[in-house]
């Protein structure tokens, strides 16, 4: 399991969450043309901002920390946050990144849940 020194803080409990599942989040996140900044609560797509809740922002920083990871839907409402994401409403927040992005971003693997998919071009 990776430490990362938590602080009291906006965050904190989702960085404490992800460390917890192995998730190295201290460093730079960017997966092709997406920049996750975890410390400004902010992610960027080819240098552009795109408004994103915080609950969204910590999606995209799961993904991006775990490439190829599949996650399903119980652990990524666990990781951002158990009690204001339900493991459904996750499926709303992907579709809701996808279209604030203007990508597919994450590919459904039938009966165990998402992975992050950035070779998608960019939808019309």
């Amino acid at each position: 399991m990776t430490s990362v020194p938590v602080v009291d803080g906006p965050g904190s409990a989702f960085r404490k969450r992800a460390a917890e599942a192995g998730l190295e989040l201290s460093r730079e996140l960017r997966a092709g043309p997406i920049h996750v900044d975890l410390d400004g609560y902010a992610v960027t797509v080819e240098g552009r901002p795109v408004a994103l809740s915080a609950s969204q922002i910590e999606l995209c920083a799961v993904f991006i920390a775990a490439p190829h990871r599949v996650w399903s839907r119980d652990e990524l409402a666990w990781l951002v946050d158990s009690h204001a994401v339900s493991p459904r409403g996750v499926d709303i927040q992907l579709t809701r990144i996808r279209a604030r992005i203007g990508r597919e971003l994450f590919r459904a693997v039938p009966r165990r849940g998402w992975v992050l998919d950035v070779a998608a071009p960019p939808r019309p």
